[in-house]
């Protein structure tokens, strides 16, 4: 603070009203820590606010201004990403700070897409999954932290997160060494071994085949190229028999077989992968997406259609928005563009009537059940009218029911919409069909995103 003077004499009137806003500008910030410079008071808030007060000859200004915090970051993780462990184990996350629950919308699948129930747990700044069950050995295992599972003290949430690891009795080495015995042995008696052995221990061969498949390996068997045992940055897709109509010696069921594959490779890792394989034939990205071209399929491209979400109330608000803006998250890795529309039981019709939404738009509908009176809505001349071209894609979350299949789907108990005379539709699954709509039945992240990926191409 500066105290002018002049003539001999201290302007005191100033330099009181000075002091006293000064005063007040220390009061009004009561609960902080201040850093002193000169001309000028730093305070920095409880709720990361910063007030500067700059005291100038004659005037006080305050300035606010918002301080970004940066989320909780992992600093470790047990088992690390991709590893080998040879039994069932806890999972194990810490953070750069301590962490408390947000929506702890965790998820652990196996290679099957197949939940794994587990018990989760937070203690200062580590997060353990603890399978409820004893994982299975020779299975890949896929562990999501969804957005804003997590959070700090302060309420910051964290980003999503995926890592995946295997069970199994065997190390990386030891696999690539069983293939190699396994190989000769084929070659030499033009058949696989019963088993493939390891000290004192035996390991079928049919167990084998699937302990290397989690690590995209393979035995290669007589008359057909040896396996490469070569899996960093590879989509693995499974061979199939060759027939006359192929391109680049693929079947237009592997091409798509490995477009999947390859799209669940980005979401995971944010990229594509360097190349997609077909037993030990290893094809790079670029000349894969040409093969894609020649079959009207495409991986990322620009053409691609608007897609707008909504939710009804499945879980909470946290959950149920976590759950949107990570469909968007993957969506975007495949070059995709797609928009969170909000949550509520009246979202799939408000967002047709907005006005906001462009002809070939895609709309997807995310349901925690199956209403029968929705579902006859949608068949209307009212809902096609409001819908116009645009494309309308139904997302049966669980606890929904799956509808595929099912005879009759009563009314729900909370329909307060339908006459009274409505019971209930009469199989349901075929009524969004012949109205041409499509759907999924899915609890999973990843079957979801493709078939929103699909629909779009469309």
């Amino acid at each position: 603070m500066v105290c002018q003077t002049g003539g001999g004499i201290i302007r005191r009137k100033l330099f009181l009203s000075v002091l006293l806003l000064f005063g007040l500008a220390l009061v009004l910030n009561v609960n902080t820590t201040a850093a002193a410079t000169t001309n000028n008071t730093t305070i920095t808030t409880s709720n990361n606010t910063v007030t500067t007060t700059a005291i100038t000859n004659s005037t006080v200004k305050a300035t606010t201004k918002t301080v970004a915090k940066p989320e909780p970051k992992i600093t470790s993780i047990n088992p690390v990403g991709n590893a080998i462990v040879s039994k069932s184990q806890n999972i194990k996350i810490t953070y750069n700070e301590t962490i408390k629950a947000g929506s702890m919308w965790i998820v652990l699948t196996n290679s099957a897409g197949t939940v794994i129930s587990t018990k989760d747990v937070i203690s200062g700044k580590t997060l353990t999954i603890k399978p409820v069950k004893a994982l299975v050995s020779g299975v890949k295992y896929l562990l999501s932290v969804h957005t804003n599972s997590i959070e700090d003290l302060s309420g910051d949430g964290t980003s999503v997160f995926s890592t995946s690891f295997t069970v199994s009795p065997i190390t990386l080495a030891q696999m690539k060494d069983g293939i190699t015995r396994a190989e000769k042995f084929d070659t030499t008696n033009k058949r696989l071994p019963k088993y493939v052995s390891y000290g004192k221990t035996k390991i079928p061969i049919a167990e084998f085949k699937k302990i290397i498949a989690t690590q995209g390996l393979k035995i290669g068997v007589t008359g057909t190229a040896k396996s490469v045992a070569t899996v960093a940055k590879t989509v693995t897709v499974k061979a199939a028999a060759a027939t006359p109509s192929t391109v680049d010696g693929l079947t237009l069921a592997q091409v798509k077989d490995g477009l999947t594959r390859a799209q669940s490779f980005a979401i995971l890792n944010g990229r594509l992968p360097t190349y997609v394989s077909y037993g030990s034939k290893h094809i790079l990205i670029a000349q894969f997406e040409q093969i894609l071209k020649s079959e009207g399929l495409n991986i990322v491209g620009n053409a691609n259609r608007p897609i707008y979400i909504t939710s009804d109330n499945i879980t909470n608000t946290v959950a149920d928005n976590a759950r949107i803006n990570s469909i968007i998250a993957g969506l975007k890795a495949l070059g995709l563009t797609a928009y969170n529309m909000g949550l509520g039981p009246n979202t799939h019709d408000s967002v047709l009537t907005s006005g906001n939404l462009p002809s070939n738009a895609v709309v997807v509908d995310l349901y925690g059940g199956a209403d029968a009176g929705v579902i006859k809505e949608m068949g209307s001349a009212w809902y096609k009218s409001i819908k116009g071209a645009r494309t309308v894609f139904s997302v049966f979350w669980p606890p929904s029911a799956d509808i595929t299949g099912l005879a009759f789907l009563p009314r729900a108990h909370d329909d307060n919409y339908d006459p009274t005379s409505f019971t209930g539709i009469a199989n349901p699954a075929q009524y969004l069909l012949d109205n041409g709509y499509d759907y999924i039945h899915s609890g999973v992240l990843l079957n979801v995103i493709n078939a929103i990926f699909y629909l779009d191409k469309l």
